[in-house]
């Protein structure tokens, strides 16, 4: 799927919870893309070009640079309703997906966090989609090479730009 189908049909997803199994209760956007708490997007961009983009959008709040098991972390905040960015100055990332994204070359990691501390599958999938969006038009207004996971329990699939 290219990354414009995949930013349209990730609009669309309807904002419902759904039940798997006897008792786990999920979002369609996590169903159907695989979004969920500490969802990374894989880029390969200058970090101080994209972290300019972010603060010139004035969407976002752009943290001072934290370190964390010698990760640098810019953490960022998405103005409209609280969404956590951190912009990880190297790949981070669960396991399965090492080779692709080393021979792709990615050298960043947006990683998104609910703003609710009293997580929601369903209002994190609300607040979500937009950030996913913004993100979207940054990597395709510049031509970032990028790569999404699209994999929920009904579909593995990476989203490549």
């Amino acid at each position: 799927m290219k990354l414009e189908k995949y930013l349209k049909a990730i609009e669309k997803c309807p904002d419902e919870e759904i039940k798997i199994g006897e008792s786990t209760k999920n979002h369609r956007l996590t169903y159907e893309f695989g979004v969920y708490d500490n969802f990374a997007i894989f880029l390969k961009t200058d970090i101080k070009e994209l972290l300019k983009y972010l603060n010139d959008s004035g969407k976002f709040v752009v943290g001072p640079m934290e370190t964390y098991d010698k990760r640098r972390i810019h953490p960022s905040t998405y103005k409209p309703n609280g969404v956590i960015l951190q912009v990880i100055d190297c790949l981070y990332y669960s396991k399965g997906i090492e080779k692709i994204l080393k021979e792709g070359s990615y050298n960043l990691t947006i990683m998104l966090h609910p703003a609710d501390k009293d997580y929601n599958p369903v209002s994190w999938a609300k607040t979500i989609k937009p950030v996913i969006k913004e993100i979207g038009e940054y990597i395709k207004k510049n031509n970032v090479p990028a790569c999404l996971q699209a994999s929920g329990d009904s579909k593995q699939e990476l989203i490549f730009h």
